[in-house]
């Protein structure tokens, strides 16, 4: 017999959608990621929290449900732990298909799931059955991610059950998956318009790239491409020769095959290619509300100008840059002075082929820096990896002052050239326009002579010191600290905000 409003407890007098906007809010997991550069905010809720108010009642209960289900994540058992006659080991496609008590509405729990994490790394035994039932019982997925065995496979990876069966999905995180068979074109097929895309340690065919990048200017909202190789375009012949070898190579008595993996030396042997300069063109052009975007390629100054031009509302910027002449640098720190909403900023100077990572310099004069810090007023996060880096005691100075928006902050092997005298600074033309090419030059030339490299002459002015000691530090200090991202190159490296990283 249900009881009267009035015998209720006061709390669950409240209309249920004030007890489900407070369930929302005290179940939310808090997220500090200002300083980072996540593409994979799942799961939303602490399942925890979920159950125990879920147990309380059945009003409670219900209002919970589609919380407690929202976002799942299933690992795939070893080869040792399938289940068998003594085993209780639940398949997830049991569970998703279980019957959602109290309602009747609902056919299955797994129309609840918003998203979805597989972790497939345990065994490169194919489950493509499981992955289609799968994909027919979340229909109503939103995000989805699934980190793959990274040995390559003969037959699809069964992101195609996904793209066909739900109609709502927008958000798409791979590892290990390899374009082969076309995985990647059924997104575009199905007209997946995606807001959130990362690929790590992926191949992708050229064409289907283009076509996905069109389907989604507009919709696209982050953008991570971490080691992403061009698929090259097989004919029958070599589709049976591959099949063939791999067939061979996944023999149990032979054990694991080091370039059966998706390991550069195998994409070498794939005739696998980096991403062109063309196809960045292509795909970065006018993804005109991207607020997220990493990069683990070098790219050249033409393609940071298209970034800035065709996406103005980035917030996070991750990304590696290949030019050694002075002017083109300066002019990609301009491009990037545009994104004036940056909040996140990790710039690196490497050049990247499918053979050599090779460390360079930063090639623009120290005041440049300056002037890059002063047009991005919501910066809070700067990282910068170079093997020598030009800046001026001021500009550190303005770093460490309480009213700097910059919070975190860690440069690479920073190389101090003296602050210009307040009349030589002086200058009520925008270097930016004013100085040429040759002007640029000059000015680096003149900064690289008066470099200096090491950390006697910050000790030598007290004036400077007094300021900054504790955050330039030399190689052997960071690393006492607890920082192990620095090189062996990096003789003097600044660091402001990091202690959570070193206080274990």
């Amino acid at each position: 017999m249900e009881r009267k409003p009035e015998e209720l407890p006061l709390l669950l007098r409240l209309p249920s959608e004030i007890l489900e906007h407070i369930i929302y809010v005290a179940s939310k997991i808090p997220r500090d990621d200002h300083y980072q550069f996540s593409s994979w905010q799942y799961p939303e809720h602490s399942y925890t929290h979920l159950k125990y108010i879920a147990l309380t009642c059945r009003q409670l209960y219900i209002l919970c449900t589609p919380y407690l289900w929202r976002d799942k994540e299933f690992i795939l058992p070893a080869e040792s732990d399938k289940p068998g006659e003594a085993s209780n080991i639940q398949m997830a496609t049991d569970i998703l298909s279980e019957q959602a008590a109290l309602f009747r509405h609902l056919s299955h729990l797994g129309c609840y799931v918003r998203s979805l994490c597989r972790d497939l790394t345990n065994s490169p035994y194919y489950d493509l059955p499981d992955s289609s039932l799968m994909a027919q019982l979340v229909c109503n997925l939103r995000a989805l991610r699934v980190d793959f065995h990274p040995k390559p496979r003969t037959q699809h990876y069964g992101l195609v059950y996904f793209a066909q069966h739900c109609p709502s999905l927008s958000e798409v995180y791979l590892e290990n998956c390899r374009d082969t068979f076309d995985d990647f074109y059924t997104l575009v097929h199905y007209q997946r318009r995606l807001r959130s895309f990362t690929l790590l340690n992926c191949t992708i065919k050229a064409d289907t790239l283009i076509q996905l990048a069109e389907l989604c200017r507009g919709s696209l909202q982050s953008l991570l491409l971490q080691q992403v190789w061009i698929e090259p375009i097989q004919n029958d012949d070599d589709h049976h020769h591959n099949n063939s070898s791999s067939n061979n190579d996944t023999n149990p008595d032979e054990g694991p095959t080091e370039i059966n993996n998706l390991t550069t030396s195998y994409l070498h042997s794939n005739s696998s290619t980096l991403i062109s300069h063309h196809l960045y063109t292509h795909i970065l052009s006018s993804q005109t509300n991207l607020t997220r975007l990493a990069l683990s390629d070098s790219v050249a100054m033409d393609i940071l100008e298209i970034i800035a031009e065709g996406s103005p509302h980035l917030e996070r910027l991750a990304i590696t840059l290949h030019e050694r002449r002075p002017a083109r640098v300066v002019s990609s720190l301009l491009a990037i002075s545009k994104l004036s909403k940056l909040t996140l900023l990790s710039l690196a100077f490497r050049y990247s082929t499918n053979v050599i990572h090779e460390r360079l310099a930063s090639c623009a004069p120290a005041k440049y820096w300056k002037l890059l810090i002063q047009r991005l007023p919501q910066l809070q996060f700067l990282h910068v990896s170079a093997s020598q880096l030009l800046l001026h005691g001021d500009f550190i100075l303005d770093l460490l002052q309480p009213s700097s928006s910059l919070k975190r902050i860690m440069l690479h092997h920073v190389a101090l050239v003296a602050s210009p005298s307040p009349m030589d600074s002086f200058d009520c033309n925008d270097p930016w326009e004013s100085d040429t090419e040759q002007d640029i030059l000059h000015g680096y030339e003149q900064d690289l002579e008066l470099a200096q490299n090491t950390l006697d002459p910050w000790q030598r002015s007290p004036s400077l010191w007094q300021h900054v000691e504790g955050y330039i530090l030399s190689l052997e200090q960071a690393e006492r600290k607890g920082f192990t991202c620095f090189y062996s190159t990096d003789k003097v490296c600044f660091v402001k905000g990091f202690d959570d990283w070193t206080e274990a």
